[in-house]
């Protein structure tokens, strides 16, 4: 089964990179594959150590990459490879003008489960 991550480029909080591993390590029974966000023109922090938490615990990664304007493209295709989306968004509260919380919205409304990773 696949699992895809979904974060903001400027990391996760401490409590975020906690709830991360602890899910991944649980999840790590049922799914093989870990689908994470790359960006041709920035780095994107809380993918990035998303993905290096995942493969030190044996998933196979699978990049979905972004050119600048083509985040939303990305982010649906990562959604409709998925069976599970892990979110760890800027804020708790959900918010109109973000990228996290816009794939969050599309996982919900093609009914994929989503676990929320709380600051």
């Amino acid at each position: 089964m696949r699992a895809s991550f979904t974060g903001t480029r400027n990391g996760m909080s401490d409590s975020q990179k906690a709830q991360l591993s602890v899910v991944l390590g649980v999840l790590r029974k049922n799914f093989e594959h870990f689908g994470y966000g790359t960006h041709d023109a920035a780095e994107l922090k809380s993918d990035l150590y998303a993905a290096q938490l995942a493969d030190a615990l044996g998933y196979e990664l699978v990049p979905f990459n972004a050119a600048r304007g083509d985040e939303l493209k990305r982010d649906r295709r990562q959604v409709a490879w998925s069976h599970i989306l892990i979110a760890a968004p800027k804020t708790n509260e959900e918010m109109l003008r973000s990228g996290t919380w816009a794939t969050v919205r599309y996982a919900r409304k093609r009914h994929i489960p989503v676990i929320h990773l709380s600051r």
